[in-house]
Formats: structure tokens, sequence, C-alpha cells
């Protein structure tokens, strides 16, 4: 599997939504790295927010949480497992991944004296996308989900083209005629440990958060849903 090229036309992607390390799905993400082989994956696409950042969050503290320097510890040592598993990837920028720089905004600190994710984990083989044209497959914009205003079918439509995005850390595949050409817009869930103590604000919202990934087979979008520990080996 070779980094991302724009000029080529991928038969087969996977995108992994939200991981939230180091507050993800372990078992999930396992079963994520087995669909590589499984559906001869040829590229793997980070959605947004690999990290969490909770430490760093404008929200009231829990003091439950871990401090700065313990939750730091624990996202490196998920880095390279994460690398481990997938040496080869494009990682969108997720608001939880600029959690640092807003802090530093914050209290007045140049932006330049943090280090940025990048910087932090130069691995060989992971590009970090900064940019907002990510297109794959010349057809198809990879956002991480908070860019604009608007559900994923109505960015879609706004663009002119077919969205994929994560953010949300729900599921929904919806398309959309346009003249003379189909789109659709999809929004792909999560990887993260929905029981981890950095993710009880969400407990509240009915809908729960949907854990699973998405293929993208010669240009048609599947949702896979993670079909629990102890069931997919």
């Amino acid at each position: 599997m070779k980094g991302f090229n724009k000029k080529i036309k991928y038969s087969s992607v996977l995108f992994l939504p939200d991981i939230h390390a180091p507050y993800h799905n372990m078992d999930a993400i396992l079963w994520a790295a087995s669909l590589v082989s499984k559906y001869d994956v040829e590229l793997v696409v980070n959605l947004g927010d690999i990290t969490d950042q909770r430490a760093w969050s404008r929200f009231q503290q829990d003091p439950d949480f871990d401090n700065p320097t313990v939750e730091f510890i624990k996202l490196q040592k998920a880095m390279h497992w994460l690398h481990g598993l997938f040496p080869n990837m494009v990682i969108k920028q997720g608001n939880h991944d600029n959690r640092i720089l807003k802090k530093a905004f914050e209290v007045g600190l140049p932006v330049g004296i943090v280090n940025s994710l990048e910087a932090l984990f130069p691995f060989d083989g992971w590009q970090w996308y900064m940019e907002n044209d990510l297109i794959i497959n010349c057809n198809i914009l990879v956002i991480h989900g908070d860019e604009c205003g608007g559900n994923v079918i109505q960015k879609a439509q706004r663009f002119g083209m077919s969205v994929i995005q994560g953010h949300t850390h729900q599921a929904s595949l919806s398309y959309v005629s346009i003249f003379d050409k189909t789109i659709f817009g999809l929004e792909g869930g999560c990887l993260v440990d929905t029981k981890s103590s950095a993710f009880r604000y969400a407990s509240k919202n009915p809908k729960g958060c949907w854990v699973g990934v998405t293929l993208l087979l010669d240009g048609v979008p599947v949702l896979l849903p993670y079909p629990g520990k102890g069931k997919w080996k």
C-alpha cells in the first residue's frame, strides 16, 4: 500500500472514523485492521479526531480524568500501536486534534511554539493532510465534518460532489441527483470506546454512537458496523 496520490482511482479504500486515542475501542480497531487484507484495501484514510486531547478541552474537567501528562503518555503508546496496525494512512485534521493549538491561543502562546501532531508522530507512511481539498477518485470529498454547517447530504449538494465525513459519531448514507449525476453524503461513525469516562457526555444522547467503518469498493460506499467483541475473529 503506497501513499495517497490524487491521480489514482482506488478500487478499495478503508475509512477509519473518529478514533479519539487514547480513548479508542481497541477490539473494533483490530477488526478494522483485519479488513485491509480481506478487501485488498489500497488506501486507508482517517476521517479526523485520531486523538481526543480531553486534557486540553475548554469544557469543565472531571476530577476522575487523567491529568495531561498521563493522557499524553497513553496517547504516545496508542499512536505507536495504531501505526503498527496501519503503517500507511492518510489522516485528516479533526477539531479534537486542534485542541492543544486552541489552548495555546487562549493563553496567549504563539501557535508555532506548540508541536503539531505531524511533528509529534512523524511516522513513516503516515501522511497528515491539513488542507481542505482531500478528494478521492477525483469525485469524493473527504472532510472531518465540522468545516461548514448543514448535514452531510446538504454539504454534498453545496460542493457538487459526494462527501464522506466523520465528526458526528453517527452513520448515515443518502443519495441525491443533481442534473445528470448522482452523488452521496456519508457519515462514517466512530471507533471510540463508548464506555470510556471521556465519553460520559455522549451517554445522554439517546441515539448513542455508531461504531464501525466505511469501505469504498469500486466507487460504491459501504457502511460496515463493528460486529462486537468476540464476534469477528
